[in-house]
């Protein structure tokens, strides 16, 4: 089912190394529970560090960052607010796909196959004024490529404000905007996308957060 190409753009920086399968290393290590804050902070210990997006005037650099594993990929997607989508081989520190996606990046969420993006965008139905934006890349599909969300031809866009959270619960997108509303993306098999569906109101304020709880 999920196997659609999505329309979008980017450019594919794979190293040449990166052919081998990669794993991030795991080190496990025992607890009994009475090591001291010292103890723990021997354990873990800087290994490294990778100048990955700009910091933009008040905003850090970084927005959102999840670790990913796909076929033929296994490390970490950053989201930035220099709009910058970045796919890192932890590894080997090589960035292998980036994409600006034109607006600042709020939110990223991985659920296999998908990688749900949120970031700001003006768009030409709603000039001068920045909108949420929810892009969708089918990650088992090849060429990478995005399908943004939009609620209606009317409305193209996910939300009338900056997207701050998602999440997944079935074969449902969730999202909570800076306009207060709870939205729900129904994944149509016909369509291989995901679709307006429901509006859940209830919050007067911007919606931060969301966690979905199953049966």
């Amino acid at each position: 089912g999920a196997a659609a190409a999505m329309h979008g753009g980017g450019r594919n920086r794979r190293s040449g190394r990166g052919g081998r399968n990669k794993n991030f290393d795991r080190k496990h290590s025992h607890n009994n529970g009475n090591q001291s804050r010292s103890d723990i902070s021997n354990m873990v210990q800087k290994e490294d560090e990778i100048s990955a997006h700009r910091s933009m005037k008040d905003c850090p650099g970084i927005a959102r960052m999840v670790s990913c594993q796909f076929t033929g990929f296994n490390g970490l997607v950053s989201l930035g607010h220099d709009g910058l989508l970045k796919f890192w081989d932890v590894q080997q520190k090589n960035m292998v796909y980036e994409e600006n996606l034109g607006g600042p990046g709020q939110c990223v969420h991985f659920a296999p196959p998908f990688l749900f993006v949120a970031y700001d965008k003006v768009t030409p139905l709603v000039p001068d004024i920045e909108v949420g934006m929810i892009g969708v890349y089918n990650l088992e599909a090849q060429p990478l490529a995005r399908k943004d969300l939009m609620i209606s031809e009317a409305q193209p866009y996910a939300h009338s404000q900056r997207v701050a959270a998602m999440t997944v619960g079935g074969s449902l997108l969730i999202s909570g905007g800076g306009d207060g509303v709870v939205r729900l993306w129904k994944y149509e098999e016909s369509v291989q996308s995901f679709v307006f569906f429901q509006n859940l109101m209830g919050h007067v304020r911007p919606v931060t957060a969301l966690c979905y709880i199953g049966a």
